[in-house]
């Protein structure tokens, strides 16, 4: 934050921000650790150049409808959100552990003709390495029509079509064998 030269000195903006996110942060925290916060407080006026009430008890509360709002981000993170949901309840339903790594394909349905299917896609794209992460996934397959895997696992979400490929996670034996006994012990309460 400081400028290159080393003199320590803050560059307005990044000043700028700071001061907000410390003084944001430390009214929020307030209600939890009073003393703390005040103790700290006090040090922050000292240091701004800008006036801050004399307590911190008598700062406003912050207000989120002051900030920039990034719609473009949000919908990305929305559309990332989704993919990662729909592969966590897949390996749910199939066992396959939350820490290994699994091939999913995302197809984006609505035929790709219509601006919508497109920015989904669009959204989808800018936030594939956040989806990689966030899912502990080993690829992404994405697209209108991409290839689908056969045999794998699919859930319909949100205008998406996600796939988890399951070849090589799931003993296919051992789960006819265990919906068998499921299907027979329903049969047997009817």
């Amino acid at each position: 934050l400081g400028n290159p030269d080393g003199s320590g000195e803050f560059e307005p903006v990044a000043a700028g921000v700071l001061g907000r996110v410390l003084t944001d942060v430390l009214a929020l925290l307030h209600p939890l650790a009073p003393f703390v916060t005040e103790a700290v407080w006090q040090r922050v006026r000292e240091a701004a150049d800008f006036a801050l009430p004399a307590l911190l008890a008598e700062a406003s509360f912050p207000r989120g409808r002051d900030l920039l709002r990034d719609a473009r981000a949000e919908a990305d993170l929305d559309a990332s959100q989704a993919v990662v949901a729909a592969v966590r309840r897949l390996r749910q339903q199939h066992d396959v552990p939350e820490r290994k790594p699994v091939r999913v394909v995302v197809a984006v349905l609505g035929g790709g003709g219509d601006a919508s299917s497109r920015a989904l896609v669009e959204h989808l794209e800018r936030s594939r390495e956040f989806t990689l992460s966030m899912g502990r996934l080993e690829s992404l397959g994405l697209g209108v029509d991409p290839p689908r895997p056969a045999g794998a696992a699919v859930e319909v979400t949100g205008g998406l079509e996600v796939l988890l490929d399951l070849e090589g996670l799931v003993d296919k034996g051992a789960q006819r064998q265990s919906l068998g006994k499921s299907l027979a012990k329903v049969g047997q309460q009817i």
